[in-house]
């Protein structure tokens, strides 16, 4: 089990259901906690609808040393994750999956990183060591993208419902 350290990750550890934290007390969310907000997003210029959900995925570049992470966003054509080390562009990482619509199941996923950029708070400050990395899906099994595309389909239909009166 990995730790996390700040106050910054010590929410979104939280957020996750991350067992044990080490760092300050937990807090409730505030302005400057990071805002991670359940949208479906297709802007201009993207080729596959991607939702915002923090979800839990394990990720390797090695298939050796495996890392949790928060999943940040999500399509058929890759997946951002929050990170807290250095992976460089091209490099080939592995991941472990596992949606809500298939909760009994770790999905094996490969990408290659395409771009990290800091993880910024509201205040648009950066949190501390921690980084927003880019991955493009290689080769996605026809099995693993349609699960991606129900499970997007599936949260969507969800909110929706939950909205109406």
């Amino acid at each position: 089990m990995q730790l996390v350290t700040g106050s910054s990750a010590v929410w979104l550890a939280r957020l996750n259901g991350v067992q044990k934290v080490v760092g300050s007390s937990p807090t409730s969310p505030t302005k400057t906690n990071i805002k991670m907000a359940e949208e479906k997003q297709k802007p201009e210029g993207r080729q596959f609808e991607r939702l915002r959900k923090p979800l839990t995925v394990k990720y390797s570049r090695d298939k050796k040393i495996w890392e949790e992470s928060l999943i940040r966003d999500i399509s058929t054509g890759g997946i951002q994750l929050i990170t807290s080390e250095n992976i460089l562009c091209q490099d080939e990482v592995y991941l472990h999956i596992r949606l809500p619509s298939c909760p009994f199941e770790w999905r094996q996923i490969h990408g290659k990183v395409v771009g990290q950029r800091p993880l910024l708070s509201l205040s648009g400050r950066p949190v501390a060591g921690m980084k927003i990395t880019h991955i493009a899906f290689s080769g996605l099994s026809e099995e693993n993208k349609k699960m991606i595309e129900e499970f997007i389909k599936w949260f969507l239909d969800y909110k929706r419902k939950e909205k109406k009166p």
